[in-house]
């Protein structure tokens, strides 16, 4: 058994237009280097190279800088939400374990490393920090969470998924079955998980305490990410 990996960039990123000028938001550069493009590099460093592109608005421009990976396209990329996404990537026999990352989370590089040496099958990469309605939120309970999504409590929620989860086969398997079984192409992914979670399945969890972590949303997300990377090199 290996792993393999599932980045998630099929969206048009509107709320973050001005700042992209019509790019995806994964091919925004940090530092001259492309979100989409870093997470490849980091999986490749933590010996992941089996990694899925999701892929929708402009996927040429995907295909075109990563002819290494192999694509899957989300046709409906306008309509639908991550749930879609996600389900199109899944194989309904998974034997890998399976990085799903979203394609817009910069993160420190160590932590792909730390998800896979930890120990644990399933694990979600979770950051504590004050939250907000946007995010999604797990509770957790003796280091295992209990229910994960943007419905929760952001005063008592323990932290954010941030977008960065590890999958083993199994739970791979019932995700892609409660995609489907969901039946709603406007949910984000997180609604399939927190109903495996009901259902008895187990998902661990990496607190990354301070780790550098910022999905990139909103301009004001990209400003925030550069004013941490800077302070950080100083």
């Amino acid at each position: 058994m290996g792993n393999r990996a599932i980045i998630l960039a099929a969206g048009i990123s509107s709320r973050i237009f001005e700042l992209t000028k019509g790019l995806p938001k994964g091919l925004m550069e940090i530092n001259g280097e492309p979100v989409v493009g870093r997470i490849i590099r980091l999986l490749r460093e933590a010996g992941v190279f089996d990694i899925t592109v999701v892929v929708g608005y402009r996927e040429e421009l995907f295909r075109e800088r990563f002819p290494e990976c192999n694509f899957v396209t989300n046709p409906e990329f306008r309509s639908t939400n991550t749930c879609v996404s996600l389900e199109l990537a899944l194989k309904a026999n998974e034997t890998d374990s399976v990085f799903v990352i979203n394609g817009d989370v910069y993160f420190e590089e160590s932590i792909l490393k730390q998800m896979l040496a930890c120990g644990h099958p399933t694990v979600a990469a979770v950051s504590r920090h004050p939250l907000c309605d946007e995010e999604i939120k797990v509770h957790v309970k003796d280091g295992l969470v209990t229910t994960i999504g943007k419905h929760l409590n952001d005063e008592i929620a323990y932290g954010e998924a941030f977008g960065i989860y590890l999958m083993s086969p199994k739970f791979s398997v019932y995700m892609k079955r409660a995609l489907n079984l969901l039946n709603n192409p406007k949910v984000f992914y997180e609604a399939a998980m927190d109903h495996l979670l009901a259902g008895g399945h187990v998902m661990n969890i990496l607190d990354v305490g301070d780790a550098v972590v910022q999905e990139l949303d909103f301009p004001t997300d990209y400003e925030a990410l550069m004013k941490t990377i800077s302070a950080k090199s100083e």
